[in-house]
């Protein structure tokens, strides 16, 4: 929690120091979601341990942490991209940071396809387990799909 308040923090002073905070609003807005979401899915996780014990990688505070990550990675990489397209258009440097900010776009997606994916939500009160065909289909799909992704988007950013 401590991390992403410090975030909010971080994020609120940076924009208010922006020229053009209109091209940066909605990256902030993702962040911020993503961060209320990532919040909120602790207390959330908390109250489902309490009620039903163990849980699987598809609960609902689980499946809430993983849409939390995704959106802040993407506000972070959008907001990275038009940082450096305004401001360093032509830094060889600065074209790796884009590379960097995809990366975690990558881990958090694949998280999530993982949890698609995985027979790893059987529990004593729920079976979130995906059906197999789903799950095949989801994994041979999705990983190949964000892989395909990441590396066009590294493409296109960096120029």
């Amino acid at each position: 929690v401590a991390i992403a308040l410090t975030g909010i923090v971080v994020s609120f002073f940076s924009w208010r120091k922006l020229q053009d905070k209109d091209s940066f609003s909605f990256p902030i807005r993702l962040k911020l979601l993503g961060i209320a979401l990532l919040v909120g899915a602790g207390p959330f996780d908390f109250v489902w341990h309490s009620n039903f014990g163990l849980d699987g990688l598809l609960s609902p505070p689980h499946l809430t942490l993983i849409s939390g990550m995704i959106l802040c990675s993407v506000g972070a990489m959008v907001g990275i991209s038009r940082f450096i397209q305004i401001n360093y258009p032509d830094s060889l440097s600065a074209k790796y940071l884009l590379i960097l900010a995809i990366l975690p776009v990558w881990l958090a997606t694949t998280g999530m396809i993982s949890s698609l994916s995985l027979p790893f939500s059987n529990t004593d009160y729920f079976d979130f387990n995906p059906e197999p065909h789903f799950a095949v289909i989801v994994a041979t799909i999705g990983y190949p799909m964000i892989i395909s992704i990441s590396l066009i988007l590294s493409s296109l950013l960096s120029g």
